[in-house]
């Protein structure tokens, strides 16, 4: 039926795209949304329960493979604080776990991650296996910071980079250049190149307003947030928001939204742990 990796696009159900437009809004963040107890108990389980694993050369260590007591622990904890923000939220059961060693229909879907480096321009939208045997749609996503090893000598946070590019499509890397941009490390994910012919969209849903073959950035974000990545990567790219990047926080943004990780000689951790989730609903529920 396919084959990964697919670019976005590829055998997209792009006859779901307009359901999907629903859940779209600006990245924000939940500031203490989770008591330093809560943390602490999602953070152990998803370190000592995860059922495997996966290293990157340019320096993550993975959780990949979330058991369903470490999801649904998860998921009972956070619930409650995102339905505050996303009124259509539902705690519906779609799992039907039966013993297997990892959970893989949970409503929530994601892994925990230790990383020493900066991260492309990407999103972890959706993965074609979760569609096409599963069922499964993501609609939002949010970052659990874990930790962070704090730098004494900077005065900057650390942050996370969110872009007001939106695309409906699969899980990618976008370096927007064959010979210029640069992917780290060895992901499954498709890189994408040319960011032409992509039907762009903003967080109302709505036709992307800015030319996508044009420079939108000012120059001193690249130099301050970007600048781990080459210029052609961000062609097109408009900035939506700075985040910091704390514990005891909850990160919200679009599951189809670009982001990357800020620039680390500007941020007061080379060192962060966190865990990443989606969101997701059964196709004939969106």
């Amino acid at each position: 039926m396919y084959n990964d990796p697919l670019q976005p696009r590829d055998k997209w159900p792009g006859h779901l795209d307009n359901k999907l437009k629903k859940y779209l809004g600006k990245s924000f963040v939940i500031e203490n949304a989770l008591s330093d107890d809560e943390l602490e108990e999602i953070t152990i389980n998803i370190f000592k329960n995860v059922k495997g694993y996966r290293t990157f050369k340019a320096g993550s260590f993975v959780w990949s493979r979330l058991s369903h007591e470490t999801l649904q622990l998860t998921w009972n904890i956070v619930y409650d604080k995102l339905k505050t923000k996303l009124h259509w939220l539902e705690k519906k059961d779609y799992c039907n776990h039966n013993g297997e060693e990892w959970c893989w229909t949970h409503q929530i879907a994601g892994n925990g991650y230790i990383t020493s480096t900066n991260y492309n321009l990407h999103y972890d939208s959706q993965e074609p296996h979760d569609f096409y045997n599963i069922g499964l749609l993501s609609v939002k996503a949010f970052i659990i910071p874990f930790f962070l090893c704090m730098d004494n000598k900077s005065k900057h946070e650390s942050t996370f980079i969110t872009f007001k590019n939106r695309l409906f499509g699969w899980e990618a890397n976008f370096s927007g250049s064959t010979t210029k941009g640069k992917v780290y490390g060895k992901r499954k994910q498709q890189n994408v190149t040319d960011y032409n012919g992509l039907p762009w969209i903003n967080d109302n849903g709505k036709p992307f307003e800015y030319d996508i073959d044009k420079w939108h950035i000012p120059w001193d974000d690249y130099n301050t947030y970007l600048i781990h990545l080459p210029k052609e990567t961000f062609s097109g790219m408009v900035i939506e928001n700075v985040l910091p990047y704390r514990a005891n926080d909850i990160i919200v943004f679009d599951t189809y939204q670009l982001h990357t990780t800020g620039y680390n000689k500007h941020s007061m951790t080379n060192l962060k742990g966190g865990a990443r989730f989606n969101i997701r609903k059964r196709a004939e529920d969106l």
